[in-house]
C-alpha cells in the first residue's frame, strides 16, 4: 500500500468503508489530482478525502457545495487541459 489513499463517494449512498477506496499513490500531488478529477468529472462524486497513512491524517478533503462546484470546475480543468476528456 502506497502513503496516500484516495476515497471517493456519495453522500446519500455511501459504501461501507474501503469500498469508497478508489487508488493509493507514493506523491500527494498525483493523489490529488486524481481525486479532483473524479470529483469534477460526471460521476456521481459528492465527497472526497486524500489520506496520509504516515501522518494518519486526512490530507484534503472536499465536499459538494452547489453555490462554487462550477466556479471550482472551471479553475481545476483551465490549470488541467491534459485531463479532458474527463469521463
Amino acid at each position: 500500500m502506497k502513503r496516500f489513499m484516495v476515497f471517493v463517494g456519495e453522500t446519500y449512498y455511501p459504501n461501507p468503508g474501503m469500498e469508497d477506496f478508489k487508488e493509493d499513490f507514493s506523491d500527494p500531488f498525483e493523489a490529488i489530482r486524481f481525486a479532483q478529477k473524479l470529483f469534477f468529472s460526471d460521476l456521481q462524486c459528492d465527497w472526497f478525502q486524500v489520506y496520509d497513512l504516515d501522518q494518519k491524517k486526512i490530507l484534503l478533503e472536499k465536499r459538494y457545495d452547489y453555490k462554487t462546484f462550477e466556479i471550482e470546475k472551471e479553475q481545476f480543468l483551465k490549470t488541467n487541459l491534459d485531463l479532458l476528456p474527463l469521463a
